[in-house]
């Protein structure tokens, strides 16, 4: 590790239990940042670039601070030697979390010392410093993590509960993790994930590497993989851990969908923005694992059809279930681009067992699929919701079939669709179509594509009257 020294201002290289008590600066890099090789030639040019002066102002807090070492990213490092980039990223993670001091220098945040109010909160989180993706471990590793102004006046300590707060407000990350580092890696997959989802990089590949000491993770940089590379972090987690949040993400908006991604594994980290509350359910927990043909894991499955199947995780949003769809493609199953998540109350996962033990040979025979049925898919003609609309499978001796009831205060009305073997799913579903379409008694008016995808929410439920073997 090489470090700046505070009082001559050289660069000396220490080696594990070598290496003494510093200071570490966290920043956001600007146009004149010094390197490696300027510092080292010691250049009368370095002295007029904001990055030296920067660099000059941390090793003045540090000597105030009794530290007679600094290390800082822009100059400790040889950025021309790959081999020591790759460990020097490897190594970020380990170095801010042994750090003595961690300073936070905002380059553009004035702390306002008269207002009677703490802080500018709204000023605050528009710093650069929290939407990078390097700073978010900068954030969560250090012990003591201690924020300053432009001006270099401290105004904020992370160690405050108040101050922690809006901390939490700001990145969106628990205050508990920003309390006590080891208990990051109680955090899901997917929440973890969530906390980088709308920082950015200036490299496509760092948004990746930025994330392995979150994860313990290590691994080879490759610049130039692009996307590949969060890809291969994916990966890499997958090896050390059964945490099957990482399945749980779906694209924020309609404009960011890629069309083109069919992985199971997810494009980028934009894609968990919402996924922080997500848990893993290690009492469900499967063994995965990669190999040739891909991700190969056995979880509980519903078939929709004969190309899709909706399969439960081993991931919970409270007391829900979280599933996939997944299309069969040849022998292999892909999630599409559009596919939301699905969340499965207890209850209804649980009438899918039973069915399964009870009644459920006959209708998994026939292949049928499963009915998405929200409350709030379905209103009345002056837009009322109605009380309910519901599926309730039977299975008698002249054969099986499934009662769809809808109800509207006093008023219902019944729906009972036979299933034999000549009869398609599509065919079901259209049964159903156009059963909702002319009931006027209680003036259904179901959504258009009503039975495509829709975004979870806690009011999502599955209906399920097959289950696959």
């Amino acid at each position: 590790m090489r470090l700046i020294n505070t009082q001559s201002l050289n660069l000396e290289e220490f080696v594990g239990s070598a290496i003494p008590e510093y200071a570490i600066l966290s920043h956001t890099w600007g146009d004149e940042e010094v390197t490696f090789q300027e510092w080292q030639d010691g250049s009368s040019v370095i002295d007029k670039k904001a990055g030296y002066k920067k660099i000059l102002a941390a090793c003045e807090q540090a000597r105030a601070d009794d530290l007679g070492y600094l290390w800082v990213d822009t100059n400790c490092i040889d950025k021309n030697s790959s081999a020591e980039l790759s460990e020097a990223i490897n190594s970020m993670f380990a170095w801010y979390a042994d750090s003595h001091r961690c300073y936070v220098y905002l380059a553009d945040f004035v702390w306002n010392m008269g207002s009677s109010e703490f802080l500018n909160i709204e000023q605050l989180c528009q710093c650069r410093w929290f939407k990078r993706g390097w700073t978010l471990q900068e954030l969560l590793a250090p012990e003591t993590l201690l924020f300053f102004d432009m001006y270099w006046r401290e105004f904020g300590n992370r160690g405050d509960g108040r101050f922690r707060f809006q901390l939490s407000e700001i990145t969106g990350i628990k205050t508990m993790y920003l309390e006590y580092r080891p208990w990051i890696a109680q955090a899901s997959v997917s929440e973890r994930m969530s906390w980088v989802a709308h920082r950015e990089t200036t490299r496509e590949e760092d948004i990746a590497y930025c994330l392995l000491g979150i994860f313990g993770i290590n691994m080879s940089l490759i610049y130039g993989e692009g996307r590949r590379a969060f890809l291969r972090l994916q990966e890499e987690i997958i090896r050390v851990s059964n945490d099957q949040t990482i399945f749980c993400w779906t694209y924020p908006t309609e404009d960011l969908v890629d069309e083109d991604w069919d992985s199971v594994l997810a494009p980028h980290p934009r894609v968990f923005s919402t996924s922080g509350k997500y848990v893993s359910n290690p009492e469900h927990s499967t063994g995965y694992s990669l190999t040739n043909n891909g991700l190969e894991i056995t979880l509980p499955a519903v078939r929709l059809d004969q190309h899709y199947f909706i399969a439960l995780l081993a991931a919970n949003m409270k007391e829900d279930r979280v599933a996939i769809v997944l299309e069969r493609n040849g022998n292999l199953e892909r999630r599409t681009a559009r596919e939301r998540l699905r969340h499965i109350p207890p209850q209804i996962h649980q009438d899918a067992r039973n069915q399964m033990q009870q009644s459920g040979q006959a209708l998994r025979d026939m292949g049928v699929g499963y009915l998405p049925l929200k409350r709030n898919d379905f209103r009345s003609s002056n837009d009322e919701v109605i009380d309910g609309v519901y599926v309730i499978d039977r299975t008698s001796q002249s054969g099986t079939y499934f009662i769809v009831e809808g109800v509207r205060g006093s008023y219902k009305s019944t729906l009972t669709i036979s299933l034999n073997s000549k009869r398609s799913m599509e065919e079901i579903l259209g049964t159903l179509r156009t059963w909702l379409s002319t009931t006027s008694l209680l003036y259904i008016h179901p959504p258009k594509g009503y039975l495509d995808v829709i975004d979870p929410n806690e009011y999502d439920r599955f209906i399920l009257a097959g289950v696959s073997p």
